[in-house]
């Protein structure tokens, strides 16, 4: 098996950015068509409808081979996001708990608002559980697809862990590829 990169480009609120998944997978349409079929409608399931998941691009991890392959879903979030939206450099936390080594990261910006928002700078605790079974259906079915998440020396995510208390990721300062598409 060899490992492939899925970028998941997603626009919303005039920015641009993406989210990045490494899969263990036989070939490489195979891990696109877990990106597409799984990852996307996962990501989906935790973004506001203010976000559009627009690309995907799944990749080799060669460097300068130059093969990949793309889709255009256009699918727009379904989480319920309540109040005036936030700024997107307030993001849900995930930790990934890998096999060996370190723990993985991911900041999901999920165009939530200020209704969404619990005392204490928290989350209220129906988004992170909404997000949390997301982030788990999502391993699970990657695993069951054949194709594990996994992070780039190809240590498998064993579980994921999202956080309540609100994290913060700034966006591309300074930089016009937020506001062009990346991919």
């Amino acid at each position: 098996m060899a490992l492939f990169k899925v970028d998941v480009q997603k626009h919303g609120f005039e920015e641009f950015w993406t989210n990045s998944y490494i899969l263990d997978a036989v070939s490489l349409s195979q891990a696109h068509d877990s990106a597409v079929n799984i990852i996307v409608p996962a990501e989906a399931f935790i973004h506001s409808p203010a976000i559009t998941i627009d690309r995907v691009r799944t990749a080799t991890l060669a460097p300068n081979d130059d093969l990949f392959l793309t889709a255009i879903p256009n699918e727009d979030g379904t989480l319920t996001a309540s109040g005036q939206p936030m700024p997107l450099w307030n993001v849900v936390r995930a930790d990934m708990t890998m096999n060996t080594g370190r723990p993985s990261r991911k900041y999901y910006r999920c165009g939530l608002g200020t209704d969404d928002v619990a005392t204490g700078f928290n989350w209220e605790a129906s988004i992170i559980d909404a997000i949390q079974s997301s982030v788990d259906g999502m391993r699970a079915e990657l695993d069951g697809a054949g194709t594990p998440w996994v992070d780039r020396q190809g240590d498998s995510v064993l579980a994921a862990s999202t956080f309540v208390k609100i994290s913060m990721r700034q966006l591309r300062r300074g930089s016009k590829r937020r506001e062009n598409p990346i991919i």
